[in-house]
C-alpha cells in the first residue's frame, strides 16, 4: 500500500495522526489480500519452474536485443520464447480474474477521512500517478461537495 509510504510533512499534527490511523485501519486488510494474492498466484502456476522461466525468458528478451549477441548463448529458442510468453499471459490472466472479486469486494475499516485541504497537501508532498491519487481520494478523502 503506497499510503504507507507517503511523505506527511507538510501536513498539520491533527492530519498526520489521521494517516497513521488510516494506514492502521487498513493494514490488515492490505495483509489479508496480498495473502490471499500470494496463495492465488501460486496455485495458478502451469509448472513448478515457471518462474525460473520467467527469468529465463527475461534474459532471452534483453540477450536478443543485443546485435553482438552470440545466439548459442541464449537460454532457449525463440519459438520456447515464444510460447512462455503465451503460457505467461494466461497465468497472469488467470490471476487477475482470480484477484477481480476478492479485490473489488469492500470492507468496513473505520477510520476518520482527511478534509479536501489535507489531502491536498498530501498530494503535494507526494509524486503519484493520478490513478493512484483518485484510489486513494475514494477511499481516505470525506467526498467533496458539490456546489
Amino acid at each position: 500500500m503506497f499510503l504507507s509510504q507517503a511523505k506527511i510533512t507538510s501536513l498539520s499534527v491533527n492530519d498526520k495522526i489521521k494517516v497513521l490511523k488510516i494506514v492502521r485501519a487498513l493494514k490488515p486488510v492490505a495483509v489479508e489480500f496480498e495473502e490471499y494474492a500470494n496463495k492465488a498466484a501460486e496455485s495458478m502456476k502451469t509448472s513448478d519452474d515457471l518462474f525460473e522461466r520467467y527469468q529465463k525468458a527475461q534474459q532471452y528478451e534483453m540477450m536478443s536485443k543485443n546485435p553482438k549477441c552470440d545466439i548459442s548463448q541464449l537460454p532457449f529458442g525463440p519459438a520456447e520464447n515464444a510460447a512462455f510468453w503465451k503460457e505467461w499471459a494466461k497465468y497472469n490472466q488467470d490471476v487477475d480474474k482470480a484477484l477481480k472479486e476478492p479485490g473489488d469486494a469492500e470492507k468496513e475499516v473505520d477510520f476518520e477521512q482527511l478534509s479536501e485541504e489535507a489531502f491536498g497537501l498530501l498530494i503535494d508532498s507526494n509524486n503519484w500517478t493520478i490513478g493512484q491519487i483518485e484510489a486513494l481520494s475514494e477511499l481516505i478523502m470525506k467526498p467533496i461537495k458539490e456546489d
